[in-house]
């Protein structure tokens, strides 16, 4: 059974990769909260503050089985770093691992080459905080509060959907959250603007890399 799926599967992925290829592009339906990241930016350059970008700490990092979570976070900072760096707005990124740093590092520094501002990336602008979760999520809480937009997408859990999102709740920020997990997702619900529920969180990934 598992390897008749598998079949399936691949053919159907091939089908439509083939159609792809001849201009024949699938409807995709839109995600508001992806949308609303312009909406976003735009308030925290109008504003003068900063933008936050967490993935979360959940997992052990990008050798667990959340590195998948972390990765959409990733996509996702990608196409935040470059509408950033275009209306020179300040970013902080906030990691739980130390391995994190690089990768948050070269996702920014790719995409400000891309808006044609190769010199956007500042050796602070990426921020490990700790590997442990309650420390990790104060001082993103922090950072939350201190900026006009906190977007969180990636492995969040419970704690961070709570404490870092009520930093922005607190202090008017627009909060954007994604997580996969149903029980995450309901922690974001009464404190973001804007959520990825479930699956959307991979989908967001992927169809962010046609903004970018």
């Amino acid at each position: 059974l598992g390897l008749l799926i598998l079949a399936v599967s691949w053919i159907a992925g091939y089908w439509y990769m083939w159609k792809a290829s001849k201009g024949k592009v699938p409807f995709v339906r839109e995600l508001p909260a992806l949308k609303a990241i312009d909406e976003a930016i735009g308030r925290a350059a109008a504003m003068g503050k900063p933008v936050h970008v967490t993935t979360g700490h959940s997992g052990g990092g990008m050798a667990s089985y959340l590195a998948g979570d972390h990765l959409c976070g990733f996509s996702v900072l990608s196409h935040v770093a470059r509408k950033c760096a275009e209306r020179e707005v300040d970013l902080r990124v906030t990691v739980a691992f130390s391995e994190m740093i690089p990768i948050a590092e070269d996702v920014i520094r790719f995409a400000a080459v891309a808006a044609g501002k190769p010199d956007y990336l500042r050796p602070d602008m990426v921020r490990f905080a700790s590997d442990n979760w309650l420390g990790y999520d104060m001082y993103a809480m922090t950072m939350a509060s201190e900026s006009a937009a906190n977007i969180m997408i990636g492995a969040m859990d419970v704690t961070s959907a709570v404490i870092i999102a009520c930093g922005g709740l607190m202090s008017g920020s627009i909060n954007i959250g994604g997580a996969r997990e149903p029980s995450n997702v309901a922690c974001f619900v009464p404190f973001c603007d804007y959520v990825l529920i479930g699956e959307e969180t991979p989908a967001a990934g992927a169809l962010v890399l046609s903004l970018i």
